[in-house]
């Protein structure tokens, strides 16, 4: 895949999601209730060597006005020399990863798992369905067992499925896993926020839900599937569903 068609997609798909400020050389993404700051950062555009080191402290000070952190996400092969622009500007790499892409040829069907069921999640879901994929995902990351939604995070998250949608994993009607697929374009979809609860966790779920998601995409006429892996260990259960290598992921923030 074209890697300028693979950032083209990933800059739309975070416009479709998120308030969008422009400044010379970059866009800016804002989520609308969450200040986590994964849903929070630029990208470079198409002309980002012209202009894009002198609207840094524009970028700071709109990041800084909405309490979130200044950060940029982008796919290295596409602005290799951007990493020394952030770096004398005082941003660190926080993250780099695989950039990884599926088609319909590479798809590979995941082993069956006993007792596991996929359930597709829309915008027509119950609120006990959102409210288990919310907390699943926010889990599988990490957070409390606690953290349970309010009703601006249902309320974005029934607005969001009405364009993209979700896979909640139950493994004997227990919700165990999940992973999202973001609006398509041009042929195009990412998969984001796959998810396994600690306790399930090298069982081949976070596979199952990834085959499921790319299948289905695949079903509705997409041409590939992309996402970003996090580490060794999910690069190879992405590998497993039939996602392959294709680029860099890069994000980097001013902390």
């Amino acid at each position: 895949m074209d890697i300028s068609r693979l950032q083209a997609y990933l800059r739309h798909s975070a416009g479709a999601q998120y308030e969008t400020v422009h400044a010379p050389g970059l866009t800016m993404f804002f989520h609308a209730t969450d200040d986590m700051r994964y849903l929070n950062y630029a990208i470079p555009d198409a002309d980002w060597g012209a202009s894009l080191e002198a609207s840094l402290p524009a970028l700071r000070r709109e990041f800084e006005a909405r309490s979130r952190l200044p950060r940029f996400e982008f796919v290295e092969e596409y602005a290799p020399a951007l990493t020394q622009t952030l770096a004398a500007n005082g941003y660190r790499e926080e993250y780099r990863g695989p950039s990884m892409v599926c088609v319909p040829g590479t798809l590979v069907a995941a082993s069956e798992v006993a007792g596991l069921t996929i359930e597709r999640v829309d915008a027509h879901a119950t609120e006990e369905t959102l409210r288990e994929l919310v907390c699943t995902q926010r889990q599988g990351f990490g957070g409390p067992e606690t953290s349970e939604p309010n009703e601006g995070d249902m309320a974005y998250l029934r607005t969001a499925l009405q364009t993209s949608c979700a896979f909640l994993a139950r493994l004997d009607a227990q919700a165990v896993g999940a992973g999202t697929l973001t609006p398509p374009h041009a042929g195009l979809s990412e998969l984001g926020g796959v998810a396994t609860l600690e306790p399930y966790r090298r069982r081949g779920i976070a596979t199952a839900v990834t085959a499921a998601a790319a299948a289905y995409a695949f079903e509705s006429g997409l041409e590939a599937v992309c996402l970003s892996a996090g580490d060794a260990g999910s690069t190879r259960v992405y590998e497993r569903a039939g996602f392959r290598v294709i680029a860099t992921m890069l994000a980097y923030s001013l902390d």
